[in-house]
């Protein structure tokens, strides 16, 4: 296996500070190495490779990652678990897992301990970065598997309590506090649920310093109400089973960092060519530290947005101005056109007293909407999330809001704010 251990730890701290040139020459020689390692040992990215013509010898700098096809969820869906998987590697000696996704459509990962724990330390190190001390005290309501935490497991450091989010929202409560939190982290979905059950007792009783958003697309008004409820900061993080930590926000400069030392993050337009500053593009990203399971170039799903004019901050990795959700779904127009979902959704994620919502596509000239309404929602909410769509779609679209009780998400926790007609017909089903 091509990794280079001592690099990979020499100034896992100070990397933060480091040069753009540095990291640069950094993320160069990781990827020169995962290329080399993928080509010889993985039977999908040799086949992927050979398909496009990719030359592996010919990768040796950053410029060179357009040479390297896009791998989408759709091209690991239809590839054999065992195709992806580095030769030499003992699965039942990994960590396995499987994810549905905000699609439902599953896919699966395997890493080795040592990526996992390596992973986690990423992590960590963002959280420290935002002032979380290592002894403080944290807890996390999460979906999912539990994950291994190499400073806690290692050094006895960073301690965590992990409570399943999906238990009754009453006994997440009791354990929250019981256990009085410093730092308090959940999707954005399960702060939604607990804020609904709050009580003045429980705000006397959790009362963390710092709380922790990820998992999902957090909007200003979500935001908003968990900051006052709290009456402390939030910090948004961007991550995905594929990567781990893709981004952080930073309680200093108010953007995202990328994780630059472990991920090369690409925001690339429609064409496939970087977005310059201030220009929206899909999220496609290369895990520097993905041995067992290498991943390159790979379609995250996601827009973003890199800022125009970032302002001096400590971290000097590159920056992520606003994520704008899931591009997946794209919607075909009666006139043959494709409208990019990711439009419609940061629209209504600025609406005031919008809670969880569903934009559904029901025909071609037609969309219905389904939102939940928050209590300081103002009465006329539907029709102004109908006049929002209409200012984004043709006068021959047809748009119905409809307020509903509750949204639940989809398989993994997450839900699919855009259902194209296209994918309710692949999928055969309507969530």
């Amino acid at each position: 296996m091509q990794r280079d251990f001592l690099g990979t730890w020499k100034g896992f701290w100070g990397r933060l500070g480091a040069d753009p040139a540095v990291i640069r020459r950094y993320q160069e020689d990781r990827l020169r190495r995962l290329v080399h390692h993928a080509w010889h040992n993985v039977p999908y990215y040799q086949r992927h490779f050979a398909q496009a013509g990719t030359n592996p010898g010919e990768i040796f700098s950053l410029y060179d990652l357009p040479k390297i096809p896009i791998s989408s969820k759709f091209d690991f869906q239809v590839t054999s678990f065992e195709e992806r998987v580095a030769a030499g590697i003992k699965p039942d000696r990994c960590i396995r897992r499987k994810t549905a996704g905000s699609t439902g459509q599953p896919t699966s990962l395997l890493r080795t301990r040592y990526e996992e724990y390596l992973l986690s330390a990423y992590r960590q190190r963002s959280y420290h970065s935002a002032g979380v001390g290592l002894r403080e005290r944290r807890a996390v309501v999460m979906n999912g598997e539990r994950r291994h935490y190499f400073l806690h497991r290692m050094l006895g450091v960073a301690r965590q309590l992990e409570i399943d989010a999906f238990l009754d929202v009453e006994e997440i409560l009791r354990q929250l506090r019981a256990y009085r939190p410093d730092i308090l982290g959940s999707t954005p979905q399960t702060f939604d649920r607990m804020l609904r059950a709050f009580s003045s007792r429980d705000l006397e009783a959790i009362r963390p310093r710092l709380l922790g958003c990820g998992g999902d697309l957090l909007t200003p008004t979500l935001r908003r109400r968990i900051s006052e409820t709290f009456g402390k900061p939030v910090l948004d993080t961007y991550g995905a089973h594929q990567f781990n930590l893709i981004a952080w926000e930073c309680p200093h400069c108010r953007l995202y960092h990328t994780c630059d030392d472990a991920v090369i993050i690409e925001v690339l337009r429609e064409d496939g060519m970087p977005a310059g500053p201030g220009e929206d593009g899909r999220v496609v990203g290369t895990g520097l530290e993905s041995f067992a399971m290498p991943i390159l170039r790979f379609d995250l799903g996601d827009m973003a947005r890199r800022p125009k004019d970032p302002p001096p901050c400590r971290v000097l990795f590159g920056t992520i101005e606003l994520l704008l959700g899931r591009s997946t779904d794209s919607i075909s127009l009666p006139d043959g056109r494709v409208f990019n979902s990711y439009r419609i959704v940061h629209a209504l994620r600025e609406e005031t007293g919008i809670g969880r919502f569903q934009v559904v596509q029901e025909e071609l000239d037609r969309l219905s909407v389904r939102y939940e309404a928050l209590p300081d929602a103002p009465a006329d909410l539907g029709r102004t999330i109908e006049e929002r769509c209409r200012e984004q779609f043709p006068r021959e679209v047809a748009v119905h809001a409809h307020r509903v009780k509750e949204i639940r998400p989809g398989p993994g926790g997450k839900l699919q704010l855009v259902r194209s007609l296209d994918s309710i017909h692949r999928d055969g089903t309507q969530r």
